[in-house]
């Protein structure tokens, strides 16, 4: 079974709604001025990040609420008295927010995290998902994506048949004539940066975020970890799992409508249609040579070229300063 399921129970659902911490679908700002994202995993769990990086994790049961983080935040004194589980009756709801809100306000994050690419993705995602309008070219609902599957058997066959197609891809650009770049390393891809809609609700966009700083390697090579992630929905969208991969979608969307973390009109996927995928590469701005632009150009030919054209609707997306998205035109 292949699943795709974060959509917070009715519980959770009250407890942001109306209940003790509604106070999180608020714009929430942290010590270094970013804007935070509230995001839903399995299990009514809700992970809070700050760029790239997550800063806490809120796990809600019945009879508590518990909340955690990564070392390098919990061993900070701002985490003292809010690191920790909450039992229903021995608190407030008050002294919770306060408690969770000191705790944002003060919280110190490496700028590795929240600039440059952790940067470039909270930029996107806060455009085109929270503040998404139909002038945006996709509508983002989600990061960190994880297909999870209830057999480790079957996640182990099926990241190896991706891992060989995407390492097929790779030797086949090795043995591009006169090549002389940078060597491509072997990475495993674990967790796609952004997921999205098509505003007329007939695809799924894979997002894949770059800085422009980034070293000319990662760009031109980025087309092989978007692959992946084409690889392993197309495969998803293909399986018994498929309907309910996709109503998983439609209700995370329609929890975070009814949240206010999405715009009401934002799109859903139809009914009915198998959607399409698109794969995205999304940067702050494209501003790498003309020798790279070859490089990316070549990297994806060739990979379309032995992947029965599997990144033939890739596109590049870049939202420069003080400017709104725009499409980059590769002329592939």
């Amino acid at each position: 079974m292949i699943r795709y399921n974060r959509i917070p129970s009715s519980f959770l659902l009250k407890l942001l709604g109306e209940g003790a911490l509604n106070f999180l679908t608020e714009v929430l700002i942290c010590k270094n001025r970013v804007k935070l994202d509230v995001q839903f995993r399995e299990k009514d769990t809700i992970s809070i990040y700050c760029g790239s990086t997550e800063i806490a994790d809120i796990r809600v049961r019945s009879n508590y609420i518990d909340i955690s983080a990564a070392h390098a935040y919990s061993k900070q004194s701002c985490a003292k008295g809010v690191i920790k589980r909450w039992k229903t009756g021995e608190y407030s709801a008050q002294s919770l927010k306060d408690a969770i809100l000191k705790y944002f306000d003060r919280v110190e994050v490496n700028s590795r995290y929240w600039s440059k690419e952790g940067y470039t993705q909270v930029k996107w995602e806060q455009r085109c998902g929270r503040n998404w309008n139909p002038e945006m070219p996709f509508m983002v609902f989600d990061r960190e994506v994880v297909l999870g599957y209830n057999s480790d058997v079957q996640k182990k066959e099926l990241q190896e048949k991706f891992i060989s197609s995407v390492d097929l891809a790779r030797k086949s650009i090795e043995n591009i004539p006169d090549k002389k770049w940078a060597k491509c390393k072997n990475r495993n891809s674990n967790e796609l940066d952004l997921i999205a809609l098509g505003n007329d609700g007939k695809s799924i966009v894979l997002i894949e975020v770059k800085h422009h700083s980034a070293i000319s390697g990662e760009i031109y090579y980025s087309p092989l970890q978007i692959l992946y992630y084409v690889l392993e929905w197309e495969n998803a969208l293909k399986s018994q799992d498929a309907g309910d991969l996709i109503r998983g979608i439609n209700n995370l969307v329609k929890a975070k409508k009814r949240l206010r973390l999405l715009p009401i009109d934002a799109p859903e996927l139809k009914d009915g249609i198998k959607p399409d995928l698109k794969p995205i590469i999304a940067v702050d701005e494209a501003g790498w040579s003309k020798e790279v632009n070859y490089r990316l150009r070549e990297v994806i030919k060739t990979t379309n070229s032995v992947t029965h054209n599997a990144l033939g609707k890739l596109q590049i997306w870049e939202y420069p300063k003080d400017q709104e998205p725009l499409e980059y035109h590769l002329d592939i």
